[in-house]
């Protein structure tokens, strides 16, 4: 786990499921499902679809928000 975002690594790679992708984007869980369901503003795939839910690769999601932060009417190009 990285010690400074608390974010679990798999072979040095930050992963997350939806509740991670949800609190590090301030999102609910319930909106982060239909941003990866409907791939809303270019919302990144998961890695992996587990049982438990999908598994996102979090560099994808920090570089999704960057651009959603970035854009000044909250879409992303």
């Amino acid at each position: 786990m990285a010690a400074d975002t608390g974010i679990p690594e798999i072979g040095g790679v930050p992963v997350g499921g939806t509740a991670e992708v949800a609190r590090r984007t301030g999102h609910t869980k319930p909106h982060v499902t239909k941003l990866y369901t409907r791939r809303t503003r270019g919302f990144p795939p998961p890695a992996a679809e587990l049982d438990c839910g999908p598994v996102w690769d979090m560099r994808h999601v920090e570089i999704w928000l960057a651009k959603e932060r970035a854009a000044p009417d909250g879409t992303s190009p």
